[in-house]
């Protein structure tokens, strides 16, 4: 039952992973009001948001593949509001990740 849990993970993992090296090469030329949700019709959901909780998780090296994403988004040329969203963002997503990876280590006795 545990196996077959960790087992389900590690595919979805492979799988956000996938994704994530697409987006990547997306995060290059991708329309920009797509990845910031420049309408605001919903806060919070846009690539960004979801990007930035990526840093969590430590599967098939997601956060990894999430930064590379933000990294892309970073060397495009930002409007200022653009570029200052990500820098203050990034504080509080990488707090919330520290304490997820603790977390995580807690759990594993490390």
């Amino acid at each position: 039952q545990y196996q077959q849990q960790i087992d389900k993970r590690d595919v979805a993992g492979a799988i956000v992973a996938d994704v994530l090296g697409t987006l990547e090469k997306f995060c290059q030329s991708m329309p920009l009001d797509w990845m910031f949700n420049l309408d605001n019709q919903q806060k919070g959901i846009d690539f960004i948001s979801a990007l930035l909780h990526l840093l969590q998780e430590d599967t098939a090296n997601i956060q990894v593949l999430s930064v590379a994403c933000l990294q892309q988004l970073s060397m495009r040329k930002l409007e200022q509001d653009q570029w200052f969203r990500i820098i203050s963002s990034l504080p509080s997503a990488l707090f919330q990740a520290s304490n997820a990876a603790a977390k995580r280590a807690a759990e594993r006795g490390l």
